[in-house]
């Protein structure tokens, strides 16, 4: 091999080297804004609605994810509560909304989205209140009134679930209902599939069957081929917070649930797809609710009428 030859062959590896860095520099950065919640600022919007540039942006810079807040309390939907705090065993605190009904049928402990906070999950708590159920609604670790500022989009959630029924367990609840939506639906799966916690029944709202999954989703959304960033995502996401991203699979932890399962979706669901909801009910052996028409939304909110004639109806049933 000549001189030249060698020279350039060693200058074409470094290129392709520093490029494979520099290509897992930007998707560790993705990793850490989309996981890593900031002061102030304005949130990047949907994937499907940015324009060129907004797009251009968020694919060299990252997302913008502000700390959730809680805009919203009880008061706002005519629910007296109270504000309680207990230790999440991670040497943080969740915060959550103490909702007690007159003659309650039992309780229901609410759990909300990514990048949200409990005020998300309001107009359930009202419906469940009106149907007689004390509802305690959680912070997750991250958002709201609860400590820390990261988020593992369901994995270490199920942390602050198992903490949350340790402390209803010494409030003198044995079995509630477990309620969740999008993030905190995968992260009841994991605390009642994997981790072994016992609930009288759990209802998940708008699951996907992976992480890889939805965050695949996002890159198609924006129009950007998902492969391989997809994947260095999930990966850098869970070397970030000292787990395997790759084990963020909703659908695997569902076939460990033994109870009674309602598994709600929408139809037009483009971040946790229909078929992943299927998915899910089917490895949890559960009934599969979907709302007509809908996207990525709460049952409560936009079909009060369904939510109360089916939701509620297995909520009592198992209650």
């Amino acid at each position: 091999m000549s001189g030249a030859w060698r020279r350039k062959t060693w200058w074409m590896g470094g290129a392709t080297l520093a490029l494979l860095l520099a290509y897992n520099g930007v998707c560790l950065m993705h990793a850490r804004a989309m996981t890593t919640f900031v002061d102030g600022g304005e949130r990047t919007g949907q994937p499907e609605q940015l324009g060129i540039g907004a797009k251009l942006r968020a694919t060299l810079f990252g997302v913008t994810v502000p700390r959730p807040i809680n805009a919203r309390s009880p008061a706002d939907v005519g629910l007296a509560y109270e504000t309680v705090t207990w230790s999440n065993g991670r040497g943080g605190t969740l915060e959550a909304w103490d909702i007690p009904a007159p003659s309650p049928r039992g309780a229901v402990l609410v759990f909300h989205g990514y990048a949200a906070s409990k005020d998300q999950l309001l107009e359930t708590a009202r419906l469940l209140h009106e149907e007689r159920w004390s509802v305690v609604m959680v912070d997750f670790e991250g958002s709201g009134g609860s400590s820390g500022d990261t988020v593992t989009i369901g994995h270490r959630e199920a942390l602050d679930v198992m903490a949350t029924l340790d402390w209803a367990r010494g409030r003198g609840i044995e079995r509630p209902i477990l309620y969740g939506f999008s993030m905190g639906a995968a992260a009841i799966l994991r605390a009642v599939g994997e981790l072994g916690a016992e609930p009288a029944a759990i209802v998940v709202e708008a699951p996907y069957d992976r992480l890889l999954s939805t965050v695949q989703h996002r890159f198609e959304l924006m129009g950007l081929p998902a492969f391989p960033s997809a994947e260095l995502l999930v990966f850098w996401g869970g070397v970030l917070h000292g787990y395997d991203g790759f084990d963020n699979e909703p659908v695997r932890w569902a076939a460990g649930v033994r109870a009674p399962t309602l598994v709600v979706a929408g139809s037009e669901d483009t971040r946790a797809r229909p078929e992943e909801a299927r998915a899910v009910a089917a490895a949890a052996g559960a009934r599969l609710l979907l709302l007509p028409g809908h996207g990525h939304v709460q049952s409560a909110k936009v079909a009060p009428a369904l939510w109360r004639r089916e939701v509620a109806a297995f909520i009592r049933s198992h209650g």
